[in-house]
């Protein structure tokens, strides 16, 4: 059966992936959309009759396009290929009647295989695929590397949110890797304000816990941001008991273990390598030294400040906002888990160091 198809996904990287599976004999005209409004605008002009649909994009994300489907009676058989495996979310999905069933990332090309077959939408004798010619440009763009990166990234935290939402018993909205260069200074700056950010009463209560990791080459450093609601909220949902502060913080510390260790751990595994991670601790609440921040010269300030009491470094062992970073490029990846209906957002960043990102790209090379 030869059909008209439409590959969505907001990563360049996952749809090639998913288009290099296709049997040739499937596809007759071959649709590609970055986003849910671009694979409404095929819908609309009657494109498609196979639609391979990703969850998790900005804009318009997969639940949208599917409540779009629904509520403007478009007629149009749909898989789910998505980095979202809560069984809430795969119970929403089948929800819908279009739906035909739902697959997980990593992508299994014998899964996907056997269900075109079992639809009767392919010969299981048919071994010939579709294929992609990428140019040397194309493989040498850098903008390309970052999107494979966001591809076992999405995949991570995937994971991730499911064993969030198994904890709590709730559903967990999964984020959209943001990922971006940063000189060293800029991640600094950006802890400088969440820590000296104020409360309801005046204190600074915002914390961050910092989790390093190690391992072939790579080294790097996960930072959770939690704010006085977050700790509250989350308190409330696994606590009896009323809890101080002092124990609030120890409870997120152990939330931000497990956030942390689970993406650690899936991206490891997608890189066919084993990743180390310290024990989470949490950044000290106290300003930092301005001279750093406005980039003077350190023995000079020093010299100048020697009879002033100077503040503690507030930084872990695999912190990547120190002086050593400081103008250095930094790989910077934002998360943003929001737990649905509890007014609680967990926000990571996940950050490289410029040489851990050449080897990351290696390591990707080699676990294609």
């Amino acid at each position: 059966m030869s059909l008209d198809v439409i590959v969505c996904d907001d990563s360049s990287f996952a749809r090639k992936q998913l288009i290099r599976t296709l049997p040739r004999s499937l596809v007759n005209n071959l649709y590609q959309a970055g986003n849910g409004l671009e694979a409404m605008e095929c819908l609309r002009e009657h494109k498609g009759e196979l639609l391979f649909l990703d969850l998790t994009m900005p804009g318009m994300d997969g639940y949208q396009v599917l409540e779009a489907i629904k509520n403007e009676h478009i007629n149009i058989m749909t898989i789910v290929v998505s980095a979202d495996i809560q069984p809430e979310a795969r119970k929403i999905i089948l929800s819908y009647e279009n739906v035909l069933e739902f697959i997980p990332k990593p992508l299994d090309k014998n899964k996907l295989l056997d269900l075109l077959t079992n639809y009767g939408l392919m010969d299981p004798n048919d071994t010939e695929t579709v294929q992609i010619v990428e140019t040397d440009s194309e493989r040498q763009d850098r903008s390309n590397i970052f999107d494979s990166l966001r591809e076992k990234l999405n995949i991570a935290a995937g994971v991730t949110a499911s064993r969030m939402a198994e904890i709590l018993n709730l559903f967990i909205t999964m984020p959209v890797p943001d990922v971006k260069l940063k000189k060293g200074i800029e991640v600094t700056r950006d802890i400088v304000h969440w820590l000296n950010m104020r409360d309801n009463d005046n204190q600074k209560n915002h914390i961050i816990v910092s989790q390093g990791f190690v391992g072939d080459g790579v080294l790097g450093e996960n930072l959770l941001y939690f704010s006085p609601e977050d700790m509250n909220n989350y308190a409330h949902l696994v606590c009896d008991a009323k809890t101080t502060y002092e124990e609030k913080v120890g409870i997120m510390i152990d939330l931000a273990g497990l956030i942390s260790g689970t993406l650690i751990r899936v991206l490891a595994t997608q890189f066919n390598t084993v990743i180390r991670t310290t024990h989470p601790a949490l950044v000290p609440n106290i300003l930092i030294d301005e001279s750093f921040i406005r980039g003077d010269d350190p023995a000079k300030t020093a010299k100048e400040d020697e009879n002033q009491e100077q503040p503690e470094d507030p930084f872990m062992p695999y912190n990547i906002a120190s002086p050593t970073y400081k103008d250095g490029n930094i790989l910077s990846v934002e998360f943003n888990f929001d737990v649905k209906g509890q007014g609680m957002t967990v926000r990571l960043d996940m950050l490289f160091t410029d040489n851990t990102v050449k080897k990351v790209m290696q390591l990707m090379e080699f676990s294609e």
